[in-house]
């Protein structure tokens, strides 16, 4: 994995995981000790729930202030979704919000590295990012080419420790 990261080119990383899937997995908690000690990270835990387009606002400004010039995924959809979405906007000045939709960031996104520890969505490879908008009531994604992740590392080992419900519902979701 250090390979991988250190050919982006990025210099800090913003990982956002997702704090079940570390603290109740040993080979994510693992995984995710190997990152930090082979790269600079910053560590942003995935908020809970649907992704939200304003957390991805804060967590932009926060990432920002930090110097981050890259993000890894280690996590579930919502956090796919999350560190796609930061990774589209970090070098990105306008409204968060106003990048839902398709093509809409002037500027590519920064380097980009998903691990997903579920296994269905596929959204560990999609060049979207889907957002709720609390304010307008609408979910959309922020969509396009500056999205799409650089690299996916799918481990099948990484799911191992989810629990039966959860692995079935992705299992579901993989044959739709």
């Amino acid at each position: 994995i250090k390979d991988y990261l250190t050919e982006t080119g990025a210099t800090k990383f913003a990982l956002l995981y997702d704090k079940n899937a570390v603290e109740h997995s040993p080979i994510v908690a693992d995984l995710m000790r190997l990152i930090q000690s082979s790269v600079d990270t910053f560590l942003v835990e995935t908020p809970a729930g649907e992704p939200d387009i304003a957390k991805l606002d804060t967590i932009r400004s926060n990432c920002k202030a930090e110097n981050c010039d890259g993000a890894i995924g280690l996590g579930g959809g919502s956090t796919m979704d999350m560190a796609k979405g930061l990774a589209g906007v970090l070098p990105n000045d306008g409204d968060t919000a106003g990048y839902q939709g398709l093509d809409k960031l002037e500027k590519p996104g920064v380097p980009s590295i998903m691990i997903p520890t579920l296994f269905g969505s596929g959204a560990e490879v999609t060049p979207s990012a889907v957002m709720i908008n609390y304010d307008t009531k609408k979910k959309g994604g922020i969509n396009g080419r500056n999205v799409f992740p650089r690299i996916a590392v799918i481990d099948p080992e990484l799911g191992l420790n989810v629990p039966r419900n959860v692995l079935g519902a992705t299992a579901l979701d993989a044959l739709v």
